[in-house]
């Protein structure tokens, strides 16, 4: 598959802007309310999973440094209702 220029630039661009909307709707939810932050054990909680399991249940992650991780309180939830996958998957 080849692709011009102009193609390429129109695709990047659509990507640049999905992911500022994702880091704003992340920062501050719908309600106004100020994100909630979990750090791996307090995701793990929340979802009432195993904290190894987090990265390969493919749950939305935030990287702060090249060690730290956090998640997301709106992101988690909304994994919970639209992309966890079935227990029995």
């Amino acid at each position: 598959m080849v692709i011009d220029a102009d193609e390429l630039e129109r695709r990047i661009a659509a990507a640049v802007d999905e992911g500022v909307r994702r880091a704003l709707e992340a920062r501050e939810p719908a309600n106004g309310a100020p994100a909630e932050w979990f750090d791996r054990k307090g995701a793990a909680e929340l979802l009432g999973v195993h904290v190894d399991s987090l990265s390969r249940l493919g749950v939305p992650v935030h990287y702060v440094g090249a060690r730290r991780v956090r998640y997301n309180r709106a992101e988690l939830e909304r994994w919970m209702r639209e992309g966890r996958p079935s227990k029995g998957a």
